[in-house]
């Protein structure tokens, strides 16, 4: 469940983000590449695949999950950015290897979101702190349905009230 629950949450919202606020190396580019309708076709994919794991109640989104979403995403960001530092400053010659910057935590990018939350902390890997607390109102807003559902209408106790 906690697998899907990383399906689900932040899969959607990664690739809904990437989308809406595609990388400047993307803007300007002709859409009729193939790469292009690559791209947007994977990540629209994962949108899709992620609310498929509801819509076939597969994963039911619950606050229980939330916890454990920061950890994996506090994981995976520690290891993008290890990865980001190897490449970076192990690897200089730009030429053969360009920068990397795995989710983000290296720069903004010139991502709009993410060179405002650089210019309140102007720390590589540090700057993403303001995005946890956006991400955990999201998880909130998107679980806020299914639990207020829950409650109504399969919580036993209710039903015995009437």
């Amino acid at each position: 469940d906690k697998l899907l629950s990383y399906g689900f949450y932040l899969a959607v919202i990664g690739a809904l983000m990437t989308t809406l606020f595609p990388e400047p190396e993307f803007q300007g580019i002709c859409i009729a590449k193939f790469p292009i309708y690559g791209y947007y076709f994977t990540h629209y994919h994962i949108i899709i695949n992620g609310i498929l794991l509801v819509t076939l109640k597969l994963f039911k989104p619950s606050f229980k999950v939330l916890p454990f979403l920061n950890i994996i995403l506090f994981g995976f960001a520690i290891v993008a950015f290890l990865i980001n530092l190897l490449f970076n400053t192990c690897f200089i010659d730009t030429s053969v290897n360009p920068a990397a910057n795995y989710f983000f935590t290296w720069e903004p990018a010139g991502i709009s979101i993410l060179e405002v939350f650089y210019k309140w902390i102007p720390v590589r890997f540090l700057y993403l702190i303001p995005a946890i607390a956006i991400l955990n109102a999201y998880c909130s807003v998107v679980t806020l349905p299914f639990y207020l559902y829950e409650r109504k209408y399969k919580n036993p106790e209710l039903k015995e009230a009437k």
